[in-house]
């Protein structure tokens, strides 16, 4: 397998993380779109598809490995939501709808570059053709 294109695609996903944490600042009028949205993005990006490059060696089904990324990113965006709704920041389901939009697209992009790298399955003559999932 690729293992130098999964590091690097962990490295860069571990560069989102490490971007999106620093610049996460709660507002409290919450927009949308504000600038707190678009790092809740990123470090969803950036944790699903850092757990779907980390699967890899571990786990051979790629629905498997997306259910483990998706589910990394998922429990760390309702986790922080949770803690802040401790008292400790500002709880907000406009958080949570960018984090679960961040993750499906971490889970996509890293199907993806796992697609692309692997190529489809070959399918047995005379057999419909399949992808490798």
């Amino acid at each position: 397998m690729h293992a130098r294109t999964y590091r690097a695609f962990f490295l860069a996903c571990s560069l989102c993380v490490w971007v999106g944490a620093s610049r996460v600042r709660a507002q409290s009028d919450d927009p949308w779109f504000g600038q707190d949205k678009l790092w809740h993005f990123s470090l969803e990006v950036g944790i699903s598809g850092a757990a779907y490059a980390l699967s890899v060696p571990l786990v051979e089904p790629a629905w498997q490995r997306a259910l483990i990324a998706g589910g990394m990113g998922l429990s760390v965006g309702i986790a922080k939501e949770l803690y802040d709704a401790t008292g400790m920041g500002d709880p907000s389901l406009r958080d949570l709808t960018w984090d679960v939009l961040g993750c499906a697209v971490g889970v996509g992009l890293a199907l993806l570059l796992d697609l692309s790298l692997r190529g489809p399955a070959r399918a047995p003559p005379g057999s419909a053709v399949m992808l490798r999932f």
